[in-house]
């Protein structure tokens, strides 16, 4: 996307522009793991979903399902999708045809980022003990 809101579209075969299409300056976008394209745009707050198989936009955040204007959206790892927003992030379930709206929290953000989940210093240590604990128990019995 880019700021005159235009969304292009390319071949990844081939580098080659396909489509571009004028909205109302999209603000984020995400893939879902199915492959469609979800566009936020902040003049008409809403959220456009682009079927990954081709087709036409279908809004599935309606203006009003959000206060304030959309900034960025996210798929987090529980597969919601996050919508930060100039008052809240929002999180919706956008499985069906139209997103439903399962809660918010905090007080907006203009960013949003996921990072694989790191396990804790105690289960590395656990680990690391029964690995040492598996090489004892062979070196016993190799004997």
């Amino acid at each position: 996307t880019d700021i005159a809101g235009h969304l292009f579209r390319f071949d990844p075969a081939t580098g080659i522009s396909i489509s571009t299409g004028a909205f109302d300056n999209p603000v984020g976008v995400a893939f879902a793991t199915a492959g469609d394209l979800f566009v936020a745009q902040r003049i008409s707050n809403n959220v456009l979903k682009f079927p990954s198989g081709g087709g036409a936009p279908s809004v599935v955040i309606p203006n009003g399902a959000f206060s304030g204007q959309p900034a960025d959206i996210a798929f987090g790892p529980d597969g919601l999708l996050y919508l930060a927003a100039t008052n809240a992030i929002y999180r919706f379930d956008v499985g069906g045809a139209s997103g439903v709206l399962v809660d918010s929290f905090g007080t907006g953000g203009r960013y949003l980022a996921f990072t694989p989940s790191v396990p804790e210093p105690q289960t590395w240590l656990l680990l690391a003990t029964a690995l040492v604990l598996i090489a004892l128990v062979r070196r016993r019995a190799l004997r």
